[in-house]
């Protein structure tokens, strides 16, 4: 478990919590020693989203991420937003996309609570355009880096 995973495990739902030897001791599995945390960016590549067309697009990250906030761009806020996934693990446990304007830059109570995405499998954004026209897809997501 990744030094990040340690620190947020509390957030998700079904986490796992370390059970102690005794008082004061470290929980088996856990390493002793200090974690920074920094927030941070992680970008959605610029994606060209034809008419009535499903995409996923992939957005790597180079070290251990936990989204907190998803952004796109005023054009992107017209697309449908089907999944959010980092790894295998899905964010939308309904069948039914979510409208872009969720995600909106002023969007209110818009935060995600998510998995760390890791270098290699990272997050990927599943989307609907049912607009007449191409969308360009941009944004990105605000969440913590472990350093």
């Amino acid at each position: 478990m990744s030094s990040l995973d340690q620190l947020l495990a509390g957030d998700e739902i079904g986490a796992a919590r370390p059970r102690t030897k005794a008082p004061g001791s470290v929980p088996s599995g856990v390493q002793k020693g200090t974690s920074n945390l920094r927030k941070t960016f992680a970008g959605i590549p610029l994606t060209d989203i034809t008419t009535l067309t499903s995409v996923d697009v992939k957005c790597d990250v180079l070290e251990p991420f936990r989204m907190d906030r998803m952004i796109l761009s005023a054009a992107a806020q017209a697309l449908h937003i089907a999944n959010i996934r980092t790894g295998t693990k899905p964010l939308n446990i309904s069948g039914n996309p979510i409208s872009g304007n969720a995600f909106a830059h002023d969007a209110i109570n818009s935060e995600l609570s998510g998995y760390t995405a890791q270098p290699g499998t990272g997050i990927t954004l599943s989307v609907y355009n049912s607009t007449g026209a191409t969308v360009k897809l941009s944004g990105g997501f605000l969440g913590w880096a472990a350093l």
